[in-house]
């Protein structure tokens, strides 16, 4: 499923849910594949794990 042209740039990020503690992932966010796929999906989830693992690295340095 291919996305719509230009809608790339409305899709959000891992970590620009509008909460600290919420965190995005699935093949709708914005991701270097600009289609709904398992691949999408896929990249969707390590950026998603990154984004926990720095929120949680820069709690720990508070």
């Amino acid at each position: 499923m291919l996305a719509i042209p230009g809608s790339t740039r409305h899709r959000l990020a891992a970590d620009e849910s509008g909460y600290r503690n919420l965190f995005l992932c699935g093949d709708w966010t914005r991701t270097r594949i600009d289609s709904g796929s398992v691949e999408a999906a896929t990249l969707s989830a390590i950026a998603c794990a990154a984004a926990v693992l720095a929120a949680r690295d820069g709690a720990a340095a508070r």
